[in-house]
């Protein structure tokens, strides 16, 4: 048995999608294209945006393999970033070093440091992946800890009622020379992909699972917590948003 399979094997073991998909090899192969030139300027445009001062300690939350929290962390600030996949920080530790630079892994759901920070970003969709909906007050609650009074949140989410609207039920995407067979639906409040392929003779299952949460959902979530919704935006421009037509929901919070 080769080293992707055993690894594979290893994964599986573990009950939650995102613990077995996002440390799994094949997940870098199936999104290695995504557009890091676009998620920069996104990246700049919210610095911009919020200019924080130069002292500020930001988190990058679910930082993947560590690029976006590199990124800013070259523009001077002091940065955080956390993920639960331990293949993905010990790669942004090989391969991002910075003196202002820092990487964990880490469960969103628990604290992580108590109100130090100024800014949590939370980027592409790193947010309602939990079988239990508590989960996500379970986040915000983690998060209250870790900012100070007057922080910043941002959450990257995609906007529901576009991805029901235009869902592809399936589809083939050739990567390495593995094909990918994606398949998608949206059952029970939850929007799901499933991904299949063969690799050495050897075949493979894996499932992505978000909640369908839309700006009300999201404006519930807060309710009774230390958040109020300072904005929200349709697309990495930051421009307003509207449901029908809107690329993202980016919902922005701050701290009381």
């Amino acid at each position: 048995m080769g080293k992707l399979e055993l690894e594979y094997a290893k994964f599986m073991k573990k009950n939650e999608w995102f613990k077995t998909w996002f440390n799994s090899p094949f997940y870098h192969i199936l999104y290695q294209h995504r557009d890091l030139d676009e998620a920069e300027a996104f990246i700049s445009k919210v610095l911009d945006e919020f200019t924080p001062p130069k002292e500020a300690k930001i988190m990058d939350l679910a930082c993947g393999k560590g690029r976006h929290a590199y990124f800013i962390a070259k523009q001077g600030y002091q940065v955080y970033g956390l993920d639960l996949a331990p293949e993905s920080i010990q790669y942004a530790k090989q391969h991002f070093s910075l003196n202002n630079l820092h990487f964990y892994v880490h469960d969103m759901r628990d604290k992580f440091g108590e109100h130090n920070f100024d800014y949590i970003f939370n980027f592409f969709t790193s947010f309602g992946y939990f079988e239990n909906l508590a989960d996500n007050r379970k986040v915000l609650e983690s998060m209250d800890s870790m900012l100070k009074p007057g922080g910043t949140v941002l959450i990257d989410f995609l906007n529901v009622p576009k991805v029901v609207a235009h869902l592809v039920p399936e589809e083939i995407k050739t990567l390495d020379g593995i094909d990918f067979h994606l398949s998608r639906k949206i059952q029970d409040g939850f929007i799901y992909k499933d991904i299949k392929f063969s690799y050495e003779e050897q075949n493979y299952a894996f499932q992505e699972r978000v909640q369908a949460l839309g700006l009300d959902d999201f404006k519930s979530l807060i309710k009774h917590t230390n958040f109020s919704l300072d904005s929200y935006y349709g697309n990495y421009y930051l421009e307003p948003y509207n449901e029908e037509i809107a690329d993202r929901l980016i919902i922005v919070l701050k701290k009381h």
